[in-house]
């Protein structure tokens, strides 16, 4: 297996992932990525700042996506109930948008 950065050519298997995804969310009443995000947009947007992966197996199959920056994220000024763990003044990462392929097989 093998983590490299995603290309446009990815995004199909990576929105099969992530609708996948969706789909076991609904199952489990989970509201999370239920109202048309994340997208192919999205995606592609990811891509585009160099912030999308996937794990690709030997055959070179997608078996799983995330999005990983170092850009501070706005929703963590905002905790509400509670602190953020980490000064905002301080480099930390983010990931995002995080889902493994529904079938490790081809």
């Amino acid at each position: 297996m093998q983590l490299k950065r995603s290309t446009l050519q990815d995004i199909p298997a990576i929105m099969t992932i992530i609708d996948d995804a969706k789909e076991l969310l609904a199952s489990l009443h989970i509201d999370q990525w239920q109202n048309g995000y994340p997208n192919a947009e999205q995606v592609e947007n990811d891509i585009k700042n160099n912030e999308s992966y996937v794990v690709v197996n030997d055959d070179n199959i997608v078996m799983a996506t995330s999005m990983f920056t170092f850009k501070k994220e706005p929703t963590y000024k905002e905790v509400i109930d509670g602190n953020w763990l980490v000064d905002e003044d301080k480099v930390y990462g983010v990931i995002h948008r995080m889902a493994i392929k529904k079938s490790l097989e081809n």
